[in-house]
C-alpha cells in the first residue's frame, strides 16, 4: 500500500535525507544508521560541545527551580526535554525546511546555578550566556522556573540593547515581591523593565489562560497592542 494506505507515490519529503554536502558542522546523526535511543541524551541528539565556535544555535539547560512559589520540579526540565527531543526529525514537512541541514546546532550542556540563591543564579546565567551571545550564536535555553529568563535577558541586552519580547504564558510575571523576595518566578519581567532590558513598545504577550488582572493593577500587565517591530528580540514560551 502507498502513502496513507493508498496506492500512490510517496510524498517527496518522505524519507528525505538531510543534505550532507556542505552540511553544518554540528547536527544530529542519521537516525537510519544511529538508533534514537542510543548515545548521550542531548537536545535532538545534536553533538555535545563546549565552545560556541561554528555554532548557529547553542542549546543550554538551566536546571533551577528554587525561585518557584508553589510546586518545584522544573529543575528536571532540561533533562526531560532532552529525553523527549530524540524524536525530533531534521526535516519539517509543514514548513518545507531542513532545520538541521541549514543550521549548525550543538548542545552546550547546562549552565552553572546555585540552588537556593535566586539572585546569585540570575547573575551566573547572565555571565555565562553573554559570552555565547557575543560569539554570534543564538541561544535556545531549557528551564527551569521562569526567573531564569531575567539572566537570559541581561545577557542578550548587554550585547544587543533593549529587546522586544514575545511572551507565550498564562500570566505576565510582572509582580513585585513575594514574602519580601524581589527575585522569584513571578517577577522576572518587572525586574527586566526596571533594568532597561526590555523595550515595552516592541513587546507582546499571549496565551493567557487565567483571569487577567485589570490594566493598571499592580500585578497585571494589560493587553499588548504593539508588535516587536524591527530590532533584536526574544521569544519566551512557558509550558506547564
Amino acid at each position: 500500500m502507498g502513502w496513507e494506505g493508498r496506492d500512490a507515490p510517496l510524498p517527496p519529503w518522505y524519507r528525505r535525507r538531510v543534505a550532507r554536502e556542505d552540511a553544518p558542522r554540528y547536527g544530529p546523526p542519521d537516525a537510519l544508521t544511529s538508533p534514537r535511543y542510543a548515545g548521550v541524551k542531548t537536545f535532538a541528539r545534536c553533538p555535545l560541545a563546549d565552545d560556541p565556535a561554528d555554532v548557529d544555535v547553542a542549546v543550554l539547560g538551566i536546571p533551577f527551580d528554587t525561585a518557584t512559589t508553589n510546586r518545584p520540579g522544573a529543575r528536571f526540565g532540561p533533562e526531560a526535554i532532552r529525553a523527549a527531543s530524540v524524536m525530533l526529525r531534521p526535516y519539517n514537512p509543514v514548513q518545507d525546511a531542513q532545520v538541521f541541514g541549514r543550521l549548525s546546532v550543538a548542545d552546550l550542556g547546562d549552565v552553572r546555578v546555585t540552588p537556593g540563591n535566586a539572585e546569585k543564579t540570575v547573575g551566573q546565567i547572565a555571565e555565562q550566556l553573554e559570552t555565547i551571545v557575543r560569539s554570534g550564536a543564538r541561544t535556545l535555553c531549557l528551564g527551569g522556573d521562569h526567573l531564569i529568563v531575567l539572566g537570559e535577558l541581561r545577557a542578550q541586552a548587554a550585547v544587543h540593547g533593549p529587546l522586544g519580547v514575545v511572551l507565550l504564558d498564562a500570566h505576565a510575571d510582572v509582580w513585585d515581591t513575594y514574602c519580601g523576595e524581589r527575585y522569584y518566578h513571578g517577577s522576572p519581567f518587572r525586574r527586566a523593565v526596571e533594568e532597561g532590558l526590555i523595550d515595552p513598545g516592541r513587546s507582546r504577550g499571549g496565551g493567557g489562560g487565567r483571569a487577567r488582572a485589570r490594566p493598571g493593577h499592580r500585578g497585571g500587565a494589560g493587553r499588548p497592542r504593539v508588535g516587536v517591530g524591527g530590532g533584536p528580540g526574544e521569544v519566551e514560551i512557558t509550558v506547564k
